[in-house]
Parts: C-alpha cells; sequence; structure tokens
C-alpha cells in the first residue's frame, strides 16, 4: 500500500517514527531484529519463519523415521498405490524425507530443501492421492497441495534471520569486508 498520489509506502501507524519501522511491503524477517522496542509486533513476526519450518518439517522427518522403522511395510503400500519399484523407492523416500525435512528445519539451504519437498508433496499429490471419489484420499491431495504452496513461499522468502543460511550469509558477508 502506498499513501495517496506517491510511491512511498504507508508507514505503520503504530510506530511513532518513520525510521525503523516496516511497511507491509518490507521483509519483517530480514530486519525485524534491527526494529526499535516500540515496534513490539514486528520484532515477533521474526520467528515465525521458525515456527513454520519446525512445523513443516516435522511432518517429513515424522514420516522419514516411520518408513525406516518399517521399510518392509513401506514397500508394500508403494506397491499397492503403484510406485515402480517400491523396494527401491522406500529407501530414496527415506532419504529426502529426513535431508528435506532436517534441512528445513535448521534452515540449511532452505530454498533448494523446499524445492525438492515440493515436489514431493506434487508427487505425491497427483500420484498417490488423486483418485476421485475417495474423500480420504481427496483429504491428503489437498494436504500436499497445502503443504506445497507452503514450500513455494520458503522458496521465495528464505530460511528468515534464525537459520544456518542467514548464519552462513553473514559469516560470508565479514569475511569480504
Amino acid at each position: 500500500m502506498y499513501e495517496a498520489g506517491t510511491t512511498t509506502p504507508m508507514r505503520d501507524p503504530r510506530c511513532n517514527s518513520r525510521e525503523g519501522c516496516l511497511d507491509r511491503a518490507s521483509n519483517v524477517a530480514e530486519t525485524a531484529p534491527s526494529l526499535p522496542r516500540r515496534c513490539t509486533m514486528h520484532r515477533i513476526i521474526a520467528y515465525w519463519p521458525v515456527l513454520a519450518r519446525v512445523m513443516m518439517a516435522s511432518l517429513f522427518i515424522w514420516d522419514g523415521i516411520l518408513q525406516l522403522r518399517n521399510p518392509g511395510g513401506t514397500a508394500k503400500y508403494f506397491a499397492s498405490v503403484h510406485v515402480p519399484a517400491p523396494e527401491t523407492a522406500v529407501w530414496i523416500s527415506v532419504v529426502v524425507h529426513l535431508l528435506g525435512g532436517l534441512a528445513v528445519m535448521f534452515g540449511f539451504k532452505t530454498r533448494w530443501a523446499a524445492a525438492t519437498l515440493c515436489l514431493l508433496c506434487l508427487g505425491t499429490a497427483f500420484g498417490v492421492h488423486l483418485p476421485i471419489g475417495d474423500i480420504s484420499n481427496m483429504t491428503h491431495f489437498y494436504k500436499n497441495l497445502v503443504m506445497a504452496g507452503g514450500f513455494l513461499y520458503m522458496m521465495h522468502y528464505g530460511a528468515g534471520v534464525l537459520s544456518l543460511d542467514a548464519a552462513g550469509s553473514a559469516e560470508s558477508a565479514s569475511m569480504r569486508a
């Protein structure tokens, strides 16, 4: 949103000064730690990407652990939904679920991990859960689409300030200076 007749972004009316406060077009997660104390909500918002990463990653880590604990059962399930080479696919699935989930959780190579898990969600949605008429399957279909959408956001905005990606970029920036 912009002030009428200008290209100047509108400022948050809850902040008393223009400097140090964010407009709605700013990436809050990247700049929030430097905000003054009177913009408490903006500083809290900076930590939401961490919560989102943990929530999204937990599903994949849990599923990877379950697959690892019973690879035979997982292979049988994969065969029942017509996944090619189920005995091999189960090990690929375990690796993608665990490594992708852990990378997202800790914010390591987040955009790449999110892209991988987004493709996994789309493949699972359209390859396994699409049969029309089965309400339970359609619920899983839409769950996978929603997760893919969340990963698209993660691919765009990155991991946020509390992540290994942010720590690595800060370290490399200090080495260049």
